[in-house]
């Protein structure tokens, strides 16, 4: 699913089309960072990408509080000058500036809800979850999580440095080993990429259950709807979704309690 109800906000005006006028689709290599370059809201953002005469577009805008999207993560969106990341680039375009500090970005991105996101955006376009050098970016043979500015100093055509020298990218993986962390050959089988980067994502993902009410839920009932659910995307965990969670737990092995914990997040997330 390239589009998640409970979070889109309405297509953006800007994308790439095809010969024919149609929306241009193509597979997917790159999760690309960027910020805002100012302090609007993710909604007023999301609300501009509808009529803004730039050009520009990004999938989703980001905010402390919220993430909406823009675009059809199959589709291309302009934000980065370069074709190739155009083409082959899902954007998430975070509120802030360059010169934001560490501490100030830290309290002010939903940094669960963003994780959760990339993650099914991983999952769903097999990017692997990692951080890429401007080297690799170049070579072209892997897939993962750049920045705008990465995006310039490997391919060109744009002058944009964001998200900004301060941007806590680590906080994308919590732990999880990146392909510029070295690894003895002597040493045991490592950990694969999704595992820790997981283990954190899940241990702020709240526990939901009958009567729980909040973002978390609309994203659990779009999960569940991938797997044929059939739920109205309506961020209230009531008889329905108690009902589509215990369907799921007895068909995956799980506990069927109707909760969703720390073990259905993870298969609902990540299929295992």
């Amino acid at each position: 699913m390239s589009i998640t109800r409970n979070i889109y906000a309405g297509r953006a005006k800007n994308f790439r089309k095809d010969d024919n006028g149609k929306a241009l689709k193509t597979d997917k290599k790159y999760i690309v960072i960027h910020n805002t370059s100012n302090s609007a809201s993710a909604a007023n953002e999301a609300s501009y990408a509808k009529s803004r005469k730039d050009g520009v577009s990004s999938h989703y805008y980001v905010d402390e509080k919220s993430i909406l999207q823009s675009l059809d993560t199959d589709m291309c969106a302009n934000h980065v000058g370069s074709s190739e990341g155009n083409l082959y680039g899902i954007a998430y375009e975070i509120t802030g500036t360059n010169s934001k500090s560490k501490s100030w970005w830290l309290g002010n991105v939903a940094w669960a809800l963003l994780r959760a996101q990339i993650a099914k955006d991983c999952k769903e376009h097999n990017i692997t979850p990692r951080l890429l050098t401007v080297k690799q970016i170049k070579d072209g043979k892997m897939s993962g999580i750049i920045t705008h500015n990465q995006a310039r100093l490997a391919w060109g055509h744009t002058t944009h440095t964001d998200p900004g020298e301060n941007f806590p990218m680590e906080q994308l993986f919590s732990g999880t080993a990146t392909p510029t962390t070295p690894t003895k050959p002597t040493t045991p089988k490592p950990q694969t990429p999704t595992q820790g980067w997981t283990e954190k994502l899940m241990n702020e993902l709240p526990e939901l259950h009958a009567g729980s009410k909040s973002a978390f839920v609309g994203r659990a009932q779009a999960l569940l709807n991938t797997y044929g659910a059939g739920l109205k995307e309506d961020d209230d965990f009531g008889p329905a979704t108690t009902r589509a969670t215990i369907n799921y737990q007895r068909s995956h092995d799980l506990t069927p309690d109707g909760w969703i914990g720390r073990k259905t997040w993870t298969k609902l997330l990540l299929g295992k």
